[in-house]
C-alpha cells in the first residue's frame, strides 16, 4: 500500500519541484507563473470540466454523500478561526481571509493528478463538485471583504460584487454550460471531445508545475497563528468529512475516498492572490500556501491509506 502511495504522489511533488526551480532561477521569466495559472483557470480547467459534464448523465457527476460531507467540512473549517483565533486586532477582514486559508483546498491544481490513479474517471466530477462548493466559499469570503472595503456601503452592491466575481468565473460557467448540454440530453460532439481531451491533457501538469513557481515568493518568517490554520487545513478538514460521509453507510468508495482527499489537500494559491487583490495578510497567505503544501508531502499519504482501507475500492 505504502509503495502504491508514493508512486501517486511522488510525480505530483516532483513535477512541482520542476516549477519550483523554474521559478527560483527564473527559466521563464518573472511573470511565467501568473501566465501559467490564467492558463489552467480560465482555460484548459474550464474545458477539462465542460467536457466531463456535456459528456455524462448528472447522475454519473453528483454524489449527495461527496457534496454534504465536503461542504459541510468546507463551511465549518471556514468558521473555525473566527473561534479558535480569538484575537482582538483580528478584524472582520482577517478573520474572513484566515477561514478562507483554513477551507480552500488547491482542488484545481492538485485534485485530478491526485484522483485519477486511484478512482479514475471520476476524478473530473470529483474535482467540477468540490470547485462548485470551494468557490461558494470563495464568495462568502469575498462579501465580507467587501463589506469591510466600502465601510458603510451598500449590502447589496457589496453581494452583487462578490456574486459577479465568482460567476465569472470560466470554471463556474464551464461547470454550468456542460451541466445544461447534459439534461438537453444532445450527444457531445466527436470534435467538441477531442478539443476538450487535448486541451485538458494539459491541466494536471501545467498546473503542478505553476503551483511549484508560485511557492518561490513564499517565506516561512514565523509559525505562529499559521500553524493552527494548517492544522485546521491538513487535519480537521479530512477529519471532519470522513466523519460526515460515516453517515452514508451505502456511499460509493470512489465518491468517498475523493472527498477525504479533497479535503486533505493544501491550501490553493488563489488564496494568495485573493489576499493581494484585498490588501490583506499578504505575508500569511503566502506562508499558508507553502506550509501546508510543505506538510500535505506528509498527511495525505495517512488520509490515502486511511481512507482506502474504510473504504476500499475494487
Amino acid at each position: 500500500m505504502l509503495a502504491k502511495v508514493v508512486s501517486i504522489l511522488l510525480p505530483i511533488f516532483f513535477i512541482m519541484g520542476l516549477g519550483y526551480a523554474s521559478g527560483r532561477f527564473g527559466i521563464l521569466g518573472d511573470n511565467s507563473a501568473p501566465i501559467l495559472n490564467r492558463f489552467v483557470t480560465q482555460f484548459s480547467l474550464p474545458l477539462l470540466l465542460f467536457g466531463a459534464l456535456a459528456g455524462s448523465p448528472l447522475d454519473q457527476t453528483f454524489n449527495l454523500a461527496f457534496f454534504v460531507s465536503f461542504g459541510a467540512a468546507s463551511f465549518v473549517c471556514f468558521l473555525l478561526p473566527l473561534v479558535l483565533l480569538p484575537r482582538r486586532d483580528a478584524g472582520i477582514q482577517k478573520r474572513a481571509m484566515r477561514g478562507l486559508g483554513a477551507s480552500f483546498p488547491s482542488v484545481s491544481f492538485v485534485g485530478i493528478p491526485l484522483l485519477t490513479p486511484i478512482v479514475g474517471a471520476l476524478a473530473l466530477p470529483a474535482v467540477g463538485v468540490s470547485n462548485i462548493i470551494s468557490l461558494t466559499v470563495l464568495a462568502i469570503a469575498m462579501l465580507i471583504l467587501e463589506l469591510a472595503r466600502s465601510g458603510t456601503g451598500s449590502f447589496l452592491t457589496a453581494l452583487r460584487t462578490a456574486l459577479f466575481h465568482t460567476f465569472k468565473n470560466p470554471m463556474i460557467l464551464a461547470m454550468l454550460c456542460g451541466a445544461a448540454y447534459s439534461m438537453s440530453g444532445w450527444p457531445l460532439p466527436e470534435w467538441i471531445h477531442r478539443t476538450t481531451q487535448i486541451i485538458g491533457a494539459a491541466t494536471p501538469a501545467v498546473a503542478l508545475f505553476a503551483m511549484g513557481e508560485a511557492l518561490v515568493k513564499s517565506r516561512l518568517a514565523g509559525l505562529g497563528e499559521i500553524g493552527l490554520l494548517t492544522a485546521v487545513k491538513l487535519v480537521a478538514m479530512p477529519l471532519i468529512t470522513m466523519g460526515v460521509l460515516l453517515l452514508f453507510p451505502d456511499v460509493d468508495p470512489k465518491w468517498a475516498v475523493s472527498a477525504v482527499l479533497m479535503a486533505a489537500l493544501s491550501t490553493a494559491v488563489l488564496d494568495y492572490i485573493v489576499a493581494s487583490e484585498y490588501h490583506e495578510d499578504v505575508q500569511e497567505a503566502s506562508d499558508l500556501v507553502l506550509l501546508t503544501t510543505l506538510l500535505s508531502a506528509a498527511t495525505l499519504p495517512v488520509f490515502i491509506i486511511l481512507s482506502l482501507r474504510i473504504w476500499p475500492i475494487a
